[in-house]
């Protein structure tokens, strides 16, 4: 799965950078309609695919002091990065405002982080209570395949239903945490040719449907919601197919290599993706496609000496991954 980890991680890298730079509106025309096709179609799978691997590689308690003694883990090792990019990022934004092409966040917004989540650290935010609420399912003994069902049961009440973020955010995107539980489950799913096809042909379908349904924000599929819910949940088996299948060589092993150290890029890359867009402009790069390839270069290669300096620094490695670094018992966090 480390190989399906690191691609995903640079289509992530390279939808913020698409992104950070249609959102500045300074160009137009073509250029912005490709883009626009490039964030439909990225954005379709990246999310569902990085919730689908987590409960790919998810444990589950075999009774509740497990149960308490995983979640310790889990908010420990999430909950120190969590703090500190909420705070790094909301500096950035004050520092440089013109590297944000959103509203700056506020600095009271910090005190409510554990509320509404800032920007792109959502998804650690969702989650740790997709964790929760799995786990909690696991007690029960409810099986994978009952957890599914009540997932999409789940997904419906919270498009229809005004609900706190929290649960919001959990309620929608549970049911691809629970797809990667089932393809674990049933690796034949995947694995199988006609299963594939199947997989595209929905996803094809379904594309057709938010293009012709969408209007003007046709592209905006970042977010999940009913009109985009088929071709979500059709991209995990389709790319979890594509991954498995690809050949092992030096892109792959490149690949498989930062894979493991995802959580370190997803981190680092957003705030240096909106200083990148921003610096690039000021210094005069204003051809569409040459600012996108350096905003993803750049924000690819300072991600990779985050990841490289975490494995040299206990002080860095321990910011990434606080359980690697401590002897603290937490299973009473």
């Amino acid at each position: 799965m480390d190989l399906a980890k690191g691609m995903t991680i640079f289509f992530v890298v390279f939808f913020h950078a698409l992104t950070s730079v249609h959102d500045a509106h300074m160009f137009s025309g073509r250029s912005q309609t490709i883009g626009e096709s490039l964030i439909f179609f990225i954005a379709t799978f990246i999310m569902p695919v990085f919730f689908a691997l987590s409960g790919y590689v998810y444990k589950k308690a075999i009774c509740f002091s497990d149960y308490k003694t995983k979640m310790g883990k889990r908010v420990y090792s999430l909950i120190i990065p969590y703090i500190l990019f909420s705070l790094a990022y909301v500096i950035m934004q004050h520092v440089s405002p013109g590297s944000s092409t959103h509203a700056v966040n506020p600095w009271s917004s910090l005190l409510w982080i554990f509320a509404q989540p800032i920007s792109y650290l959502w998804y650690i935010y969702a989650l740790v209570l997709i964790y929760a609420l799995s786990g909690l399912f696991d007690l029960i003994d409810l099986s994978v395949k009952k957890q599914m069902i009540v997932s999409l049961f789940l997904f419906t009440i919270a498009s229809v239903v005004n609900l706190p973020y929290f649960l919001k955010v959990v309620f929608t995107w549970l049911v691809t945490f629970e797809s990667g539980r089932i393809l674990k489950e049933r690796m034949s799913i995947y694995n199988n040719n006609l299963y594939f096809l199947a997989a595209a042909a929905l996803l094809i379908i379904a594309w057709s449907f938010q293009i012709y349904l969408g209007g003007n924000l046709w592209y905006d599929t970042n977010s999940i919601k009913p009109l985009n819910f088929v071709s979500k949940l059709a991209s995990i088996p389709v790319f979890f197919y594509i991954y498995s299948h690809m050949n092992t060589n030096c892109v792959s092993r490149y690949f498989k290599k930062y894979g493991r150290d995802s959580l370190i890029i997803y981190l680092v890359h957003a705030p240096v993706v909106s200083v990148m867009r921003a610096l690039g402009m000021k210094l005069g790069v204003h051809h569409y496609f040459v600012l996108i390839v350096c905003v993803v270069f750049s924000a690819w290669m300072i991600s990779i000496l985050a990841c490289y300096l975490a494995g040299k620094s206990k002080i860095i490695g321990y910011v990434f991954y606080p359980t690697r670094y401590t002897n603290k018992s937490i299973s009473n966090l």
